[in-house]
């Protein structure tokens, strides 16, 4: 807030002050009152940095956790998961039992309780020396709350779990709780599933890889026990702890040692090749396997066998992509019979009856999730993007306050498919003006620290400290590199005519 709005005015006055040396005015009263309001910006910015502080010494005052989460938020914590860190839950708040303990003991997951609503905790062990254990914490749930899909596990809050006996950190992941389990558990258990769910629950899975890959993300483990399955049968991909991001790649050695024997692609046993969306769908097709040799046979088909081939063939230029798949012969039946369910419209004034395939479902993860038409979504996105909102949500618990709907937003994918060319391309116009927005105020802070750091770099050099102060005054204008110094001493002079090689310049 007053930082930022500090250093903008330092920045405006930087501007103009070097404008003004440009340009070579005459006038050295001119030049020598923007010298004074850079000088009055400088104190600003210091002046808004120091209540910052202030501000920061009353949070630790306040809350006993906040200097762990301080630092790790100086140990690469990113800024977008502080909403989600919740200082006033701990460990005991939930009566938390154990479910489950990850093979390679990279995590553990407990099943916790809070205000009647179970949540599970998948908990991580911090050591001080190993600080990638944390960048694995942070990378994972950024990757959770920017996705944003409806089968894909959202992260509802991050805190302190507690300590281990020896002492450790722990920091524990907050999800919702999927009441069947993993899903090879579901197809075993008392309430398994029919053929027709089964392939409803595998086609939700194929979506979220589909939007995965479309964000430029490999999940790179996909298997039965990471893919989750709710009351409803719903399913939802699970653990990103091993994913990547196509905009910060880890090495191929970590990829391949951490993802799980019997779903590695081929080409991930030969030197060289990394993780890919094609891995991925091996992975997938593989995952399709074991299912199917998990159940009775009559959930078996020449279809299945035939999705199974096509994911799972040696090269992986000739396997088909995830939003391929989603057309395959063997979810069709089940796709299409879905598609034409009945449903009524949540909006108030319409209320019609329509069939699945003329609108748009949300993901609402408290109960039943609403129907929009897609008149009544044509209607709401105008409104949001009237409103300049990037995203858009589920309308009812705007229109409804009391209707509780936990969902996340539609994606781009969805939106796709509902609305008409023009109105996508008025909502795709909106995310371009937003996302355009964000990547200005990211350059503007990314130059506001740019400068500050030089002008720190300036003030540990006391002759270049003099030399800034002479170059005011010079009659050129050539800043830093001009002998005409206006009362200048020697020293400074000489050390001008070396500026090059001096130390503390950039």
């Amino acid at each position: 807030g007053a930082l930022e709005d500090a250093r903008d005015e330092h920045e405006d006055c930087e501007m103009r002050h070097k404008r003004a040396r440009r340009r070579n005015r005459d006038s050295a009263e001119e030049v020598a009152r923007l010298a004074q309001e850079l000088s009055e910006a400088r104190a600003g910015v210091a002046a808004a940095k120091q209540r910052k502080r202030g501000a920061l010494a009353a949070l630790m005052a306040h809350h006993p956790s906040f200097p762990e989460l301080l630092r790790h938020m100086e140990q690469g914590m990113p800024d977008e998961l502080v909403p989600l860190w919740d200082h006033l839950s701990s460990r005991d708040d939930f009566e938390p039992r154990l479910l489950q303990e990850s093979a390679d003991t990279r995590h553990k997951v407990y099943q916790g309780h809070q205000g009647g609503v179970a949540y599970a905790f998948k908990v991580f062990e911090v050591p001080e020396e190993n600080p990638e254990r944390l960048r694995i914490i942070w990378r994972e749930a950024s990757l959770l709350r920017r996705l944003q899909h409806p089968a894909i596990v959202p992260v509802l809050g991050l805190l302190f779990w507690q300590p281990t006996d020896h002492g450790l950190q722990r920091i524990a992941m907050k999800l919702p709780f999927y009441e069947h389990g993993q899903l090879s558990s579901w197809v075993r258990g008392d309430a398994a599933p029919d053929g027709m769910a089964l392939r409803l629950a595998l086609l939700r899975v194929l979506e979220a890889v589909a939007h995965l890959h479309w964000s430029g993300i490999v999940h790179c483990d996909i298997k039965p026990e990471n893919i989750l399955v709710d009351s409803l049968g719903r399913s939802f991909l699970a653990d990103f702890d091993i994913s990547i991001d196509s905009e910060s790649r880890t090495t191929m050695a970590i990829t391949h040692i951490e993802g799980t024997s019997g779903y590695l692609a081929p080409e991930l046993g030969r030197g060289g090749a990394g993780p890919t969306p094609a891995t991925d769908l091996f992975a997938f097709g593989k995952t399709v396997e074991a299912l199917l040799a998990m159940v009775d046979e009559g959930f078996q088909s020449a279809e299945s066998a035939d999705l199974v081939q096509q994911l799972t063939v040696e090269d992986p230029g000739d396997r088909p992509s995830a939003a391929q798949a989603c057309h395959h012969p063997y979810f069709a039946a089940a796709a299409g019979g879905r598609m034409g369910e009945p449903r009524t419209c949540a909006i108030g004034p319409c209320k019609r009856r329509w069939q699945l395939s003329e609108g748009l479902e949300c993901s609402n993860r408290k109960g039943a999730p609403h129907f929009v038409c897609r008149e009544c979504l044509s209607r709401h996105c105008d409104a949001e993007m009237k409103a300049n909102r990037v995203q858009i949500c589920c309308p009812v618990s705007k229109m409804d306050p009391a209707a509780e709907c936990e969902s996340c937003e539609y994606t781009d994918l969805e939106l796709a498919r509902h609305l008409r060319p023009a109105e996508y391309e008025r909502y795709m116009g909106g995310r371009r003006r937003r996302l355009q927005e964000a990547i200005e105020q990211e350059v503007q802070a990314q130059q506001a620290e740019a400068l500050r750091e030089e002008m720190e770099r300036l003030r540990q050099c006391r002759i270049c400290r003099a030399a800034e102060a002479n170059a005011l005054f010079m009659n050129c204008g050539h800043y830093g590199a001009c002998l005409q110094l206006a009362g200048g001493s020697a020293a400074t002079s000489d050390h001008v005519a070396s500026v090059l090689w001096c130390s503390y310049k950039p």
